[in-house]
């Protein structure tokens, strides 16, 4: 860890140790609610320029300047570990691999809010300056991205206490299960000027760029990324989507 870093840390924070204590409650709460007889564990604090490996995926929050970061092996990693599978036995169509992200990314994104609600410190927005190593099974999993501040201010807390936790551990499938998606059927688009638009009426005809039978793409609300595609049908007077 760099001179300038320590000047901000008491006697002792700076060792890896400390930052496993500190991490630890958080690590192992995470890990139980996402994965079965498998625990997380912090490997190593580097300077972020010394961090190596090409990060496939990079998961964020908004207003929350630390990131995590995910190789492609890390990613893969992950998923199998919290579906108990072995990606290497099945066959993944762009679908899959899109779901497979979309999961890890839920997965990822859980872990930063449990880090953010460790500590009420003010939000400073620096440039993440170092690399907390997150191993499985001795293998590298993923990258905390975190500013030098907030790497101070959580090793300063010494040891928090670990959260209460209500009921008995969330099995995986229901962790898994729970997540809500918001997705969108898109049937077509079209281009129109501000000027027609200010004058459409009941009635009006708009060309979409498709026709009806071409397909139709269901995306994901937050991002508009399409995840698969199905053709219109009806049921009970409703309209369906066959995939």
């Amino acid at each position: 860890m760099s001179s300038a870093a320590r000047a901000w840390l008491p006697d002792g924070a700076f060792e890896r140790s400390a930052a496993r204590r500190v991490l630890s409650p958080v690590l192992e709460a995470w890990s139980n609610d996402w994965f079965v007889d498998a625990m997380i564990s912090l490997a190593d604090v580097r300077e972020a320029d010394r961090a190596t490996g090409l990060h496939g995926l990079v998961v964020d929050r908004p207003g929350q300047p630390t990131t995590i970061s995910l190789t492609a092996r890390g990613k893969r990693l992950l998923f199998e570990t919290a579906c108990s599978v072995d990606l290497a036995e099945i066959e993944l169509s762009d679908t899959d691999r899109r779901l497979v992200d979309i999961l890890v990314e839920e997965i990822a994104s859980d872990l930063l809010a449990r880090l953010d609600a460790m500590l009420e410190v003010p939000r400073v927005h620096d440039t993440p300056s170092h690399s907390l190593v997150l191993t499985l099974k001795g293998r590298d999993l993923l990258t905390i991205n975190v500013s030098r501040s907030l790497l101070a201010s959580w090793l300063k807390s010494g040891m928090p206490q670990p959260r209460g936790r209500e009921g008995t551990l969330t099995k995986r499938s229901r962790a898994i299960g729970e997540t809500t998606l918001s997705l969108d059927a898109v049937v077509g688009s079209a281009s129109i000027a501000l000027a027609d638009l200010t004058h459409l009426a009941i009635g009006d005809i708009l060309i979409l760029d498709q026709a009806l039978d071409a397909g139709v793409a269901m995306t994901l609300s937050s991002s508009g990324r399409p995840i698969v595609h199905g053709q219109l049908g009806r049921e009970d007077d409703k309209p369906t989507l066959q995939f």
